[in-house]
């Protein structure tokens, strides 16, 4: 049996160059291969489980927008979310200057994370934009490492290309399955900070912790999805990490590895005692250590297309679509040009057309939907994913909370004590459940009245409901 266990790696491969069909006849580079790993692999199956759509191309009105990917042919939505932030000279409100790419985590779409996005805007005066993945919401396509890490790569085009905002106020923001493509951009790519709440070190690492050798064995070769750990070290921005001491889903040793591993030229890890894989706690972390991480303030800068719409030098028509649309592809926007509600097109050139094809085809309508199967089954069962619907959306209702009853008169019971250790970025802090933040810089102290929202100015000594039902614990709002 031992010796039997130490021939299962060289069995597997075997079975993978010998015996799978897919394989004969065929000599890969190893980039090919590594490529086919990554889109083909079983692991996508409960890596990106999407949820039930929570919008469509009809919501979101003047907020959403559709993103061409590089290669030309996917249309994705992403919302854009403009954030403002007190002037320094006075007590008017400006446009916010840095912009936070929210990358979700694998258990929600854009729809559900709408509250967590203005959440931060109004609480951290910064522009959100959040792009979708493949399958997710109304988006088309086959989620996977490659595919998600295009759509994520092309907001960041969008971005700085097609918006104007540069490279060093972008911060990179990644959550759960998010920090995967929220690191290798910033690894690749010039960002002025990085973001990562309950990051992992490598999909290979999480299989193994939650289902062991026999899995590890099923997927050998196929470890290397979002290396994480390999590629922080070229992550060379200020990082900041923050993890729930509790969480289950992602160890925080997680934290811990990539953090001593990061590249940044400052970095901070945050561990929350008490607090797992979901809850506003790990946001309020964020808006509190992000002011003295990153250039939040400078030259303000709206969050608006409406002077590239209205250039004829910066727009075209290859992208029909019913919200404006940035087109990586051609390095142009797109007006509205379809009724609500419908589906985006590519109307390809004369000069791309191949044989037979029409002037206009609708955006790759491929849901993604796989079948299960015994190892997708059981890897989901363990709790490798970002968790169940009712943990998602309890969230979701913690913003909402937060962001239309911020009364203190709400939560009854509990007390707030400091559990903070001072210390300068690079350190490792650990804070209580009774977590105290230290105060903003009144710079970075913005309004509720973000994007239309209306709503009184948010003190700092603003408290939220708990977490749950047995959690008597108070929670700053800030």
């Amino acid at each position: 049996f031992p010796s039997s266990l130490i021939c299962l790696p060289h069995c597997s491969a075997l079975w993978r160059t010998c015996f799978n069909p897919w394989f004969r006849g065929q000599a890969l580079s190893m980039e090919g291969f590594k490529a086919w790993n990554k889109s083909s692999s079983i692991l996508n199956r409960f890596l990106f489980p999407p949820p039930k759509a929570s919008y469509s191309w009809s919501n979101f009105h003047g907020e959403l927008v559709a993103v061409c990917t590089e290669s030309g042919d996917s249309v994705f939505p992403c919302l854009l979310m403009p954030g403002v932030r007190k002037a320094q000279d006075s007590d008017e409100d400006e446009a916010a200057t840095a912009v936070f790419i929210y990358c979700h985590a694998n258990g929600e779409d854009v729809g559900l994370c709408y509250e967590a996005g203005h959440w931060l805007c109004e609480n951290l005066g910064v522009h959100v934009v959040i792009p979708e993945y493949p399958s997710y919401g109304p988006s088309p396509g086959r989620p996977n490492e490659l595919t998600v890490y295009e759509n994520v790569r092309a907001t960041y085009n969008m971005v700085t290309k097609g918006i104007g905002f540069s490279p060093r106020k972008v911060i990179m923001f990644g959550r759960s399955i998010g920090t995967g493509p929220a690191i290798k951009l910033a690894s690749e790519l010039d960002v002025g900070g990085l973001v990562l709440v309950s990051p992992f070190v490598s999909v290979g690492n999480i299989v193994q912790h939650h289902v062991g050798f026999l899995a590890s064995w099923l997927t050998d070769g196929l470890a290397d999805i979002f290396p994480s750990i390999d590629l922080i070290p070229d992550a060379e921005c200020p990082t900041l990490l923050v993890h729930g001491s509790l969480d289950t889903v992602i160890p925080v040793t997680h934290s811990e590895q990539l953090h001593s591993a990061s590249g940044g030229i400052c970095k901070q890890l945050v561990i929350l005692e008490g607090i797992g894989h979901h809850g506003i706690d790990l946001h309020i972390a964020v808006v509190n250590e992000a002011p003295r991480m990153f250039a939040l303030d400078g030259d303000p800068k709206e969050l608006n297309i409406d002077q590239q719409l209205n250039d004829p030098s910066k727009t075209n028509t290859r992208i029909r679509a019913p919200v404006p649309a940035w087109d990586c592809y051609s390095g142009r926007w797109c007006r509205t040009s379809l009724p609500i509600g419908e589906k985006p097109k590519i109307s390809r050139w004369a000069g791309e057309m191949e044989s037979g094809e029409s002037e206009g085809h609708d955006v790759n309508t491929d849901d993604g939907t796989v079948g299960g199967d015994w190892f997708a089954e059981r890897t989901v069962a363990a709790g490798i994913g970002v968790g169940g619907e009712g943990q998602v959306q309890q969230e979701r209702e913690q913003f909402l909370q937060a962001l239309h009853q911020p009364d203190e008169e709400s939560v009854s019971g509990g007390a707030l004590t400091s559990g903070k250790a001072d210390g300068s970025p690079g350190q490792t802090h650990h804070f209580s459940m009774t977590y105290t933040p230290r105060p903003p810089s009144p710079v970075n102290s913005v309004s509720a009245a973000v994007g239309g929202r209306g709503g009184t100015e948010l003190e700092e000594d603003r408290t939220v409901p708990p977490v749950g039902p047995d959690n008597p614990h108070k929670r700053f709002l800030y």
